[in-house]
């Protein structure tokens, strides 16, 4: 199954033109939006422009890609890198859990993936919406990608039944290769 994947992962990205679906029904030849599930404040995934790695919400899709994501395959894993699709041209793109006993939990961006599993994210749904989940790094920790407040995003335990924790991905565009 590993090697059919990894075929057709290669396959994709030396024909643009052909659609991934992978087994959670993500199709990482298109960009998302990240939306919560909760209603009543910011919704939508977005970062802040170059100059800082932070992560909240928006109301709105302001065009700049800053609110567009791309979910690209780490080989050989379950997981995805969530990269930041456009509006940070040099500066840091990947989606990245902050390491256990920092004393906070907010979700920000880093510059690669390391390795330690905290910038790859496994998506787990039954249908639509998402949970997405740090996949490392978080040993005994939240690990939960969850709106915490109407602006901020971080990692949290399960679910509490308010929609925080639950994600719809919305395409709204074709993912150039990563």
């Amino acid at each position: 199954m590993k090697f059919i994947f990894a075929s057709l992962l290669a396959l994709s990205l030396s024909f643009p033109g052909i659609q991934t679906v992978t087994a959670q029904g993500i199709d990482t030849s298109k960009t998302y939006n990240i939306t919560a599930s909760r209603a009543g404040c910011n919704n939508i995934l977005s970062v802040a422009p170059c100059g800082s790695n932070l992560v909240d919400l928006s109301n709105v899709d302001d065009g700049s890609g800053r609110q567009h994501f791309k979910f690209v395959p780490v080989p050989g894993t379950n997981s995805f890198n969530i990269i930041v699709a456009g509006g940070r041209d040099g500066c840091n793109v990947f989606l990245s859990a902050p390491p256990c006993g920092s004393g906070f939990d907010p979700v920000d961006l880093s510059d690669h993936d390391d390795g330690s599993g905290r910038q790859r994210w496994t998506v787990t749904s039954e249908g639509s919406p998402f949970s997405i989940m740090v996949d490392g790094g978080r040993d005994g920790c939240n690990d939960i990608l969850c709106a915490g407040s109407c602006t901020t995003v971080d990692v949290c335990s399960p679910g509490d039944g308010s929609g925080s924790q639950q994600w719809f991905l919305n395409p709204v565009g074709n993912s150039a290769d990563p």
